[in-house]
């Protein structure tokens, strides 16, 4: 940002300010010592000028030290800004990658709710026959779940990053939406575009509107904290305090905190749906007068089996949400005992 720009350059321009008050200081000590020495040898004015040479050096030697204290002050000050304007340009890059993210899987949601579409008609116009996915959508299909594949990637590389700079609700956030996409990329490899797929599909892309939406206030409040301490450095006389360092946060900000709630509450309406679903798709296999008694047994007992896989995985990920809450209070507490 400007800010941050101005309070650097701001911060570089004082410590070169105090490096030549520093140097001016040396050289008068200098200048003022060998004075010193040559009104020392003189005959009558020996202890008048040993004064002279000692105020003389112990004004250098206070203009040195408040000039080495105003350098430290300045890059104290440029660290922190260097500091916070690393976060922000992690945030602005999560940020637009998460953007690019939620085009491509909406792209793969769309493609794959047009295939199964054609495939739903295909079989109303074809009653008794066998569907079989056309070299086209197969083709289709591919190329989503290998669009899948790299968000699966993408998902990872920002986790880490976010990682980096002290985050640990974002990055888990990330990495459950990717076995979420681990589980749309093992089913789009059968070309599954049931609506189970679609679920888990829809799932993902509110996941990631959700996290962008958290990232960007994130990326507000950091900004306005930038700004205020720009206005704070502005306003305040004379050279500031010496601060002890600070440590990385702690604490996750406010974003992060409520998009751990919201997390929960997709995780029960995720849970949902896919009851809803899985009811729906019993429904249509015990109703199918086509299918013979054997088909009918294993397709029920496949999809039964599927539904047991997707409470595992909504259990699992019902458990890594609870191990950030308890992670969450344990930070907390730490907090309050500092």
């Amino acid at each position: 940002s400007k800010g941050s720009s101005g309070n650097l350059g701001r911060a570089e321009q004082k410590s070169k300010q105090a490096a030549k008050k520093l140097s001016k200081a040396s050289q008068s000590e200098g200048g003022k010592s060998g004075e010193g020495g040559k009104s020392g040898g003189g005959k009558s004015g020996g202890d008048k000028s040993g004064g002279g040479k000692s105020d003389g050096a112990g004004g250098a030697k206070k203009d040195q030290e408040a000039a080495k204290k105003e350098i430290e002050d300045a890059l104290d000050k440029l660290q922190e800004q260097m500091e916070m304007l690393k976060m922000l340009q992690s945030l602005m890059k999560v940020e637009e990658t998460l953007h690019k993210m939620i085009k491509i899987q909406a792209k793969i949601n769309k493609e794959t709710r047009r295939v199964d579409a054609d495939r739903l008609k295909w079989v109303d116009e074809n009653p008794g026959r066998r569907y079989v996915m056309g070299r086209s959508d197969r083709h289709v299909i591919g190329q989503e779940r290998s669009n899948e594949r790299d968000l699966a990637h993408m998902a990872e590389e920002m986790a880490k990053l976010l990682e980096d700079e002290g985050k640990f609700i974002f990055p888990e956030v990330l990495r459950m939406t990717k076995t979420d996409m681990d589980v749309v990329i093992d089913k789009l490899a059968k070309y599954d575009v049931s609506e189970e797929t679609q679920l888990v599909e829809d799932s993902i892309l509110r996941s990631l509107q959700r996290l962008v939406k958290a990232v960007h206030r994130d990326l507000e409040t950091l900004e306005q904290k930038m700004k205020q301490k720009q206005k704070s450095q502005k306003s305040q006389p004379g050279p500031p305090k010496k601060k002890k360092k600070k440590k990385k946060q702690l604490l996750p900000g406010l974003a992060e905190i409520k998009l751990l709630r919201i997390m929960q509450l997709e995780v029960n309406f995720q849970t949902q749906q896919l009851d809803e679903a899985h009811g729906k798709r019993v429904a249509q296999i015990r109703n199918n007068p086509n299918l013979s008694a054997v088909e009918r047994a294993g397709k029920l007992q496949a999809a039964n089996e599927y539904k047991k896989n997707l409470g595992r995985r909504l259990a699992s990920k019902e458990g890594r949400i609870q191990n950030l809450v308890n992670t969450l209070i344990k930070k907390i507490k730490e907090a309050q005992q500092k």
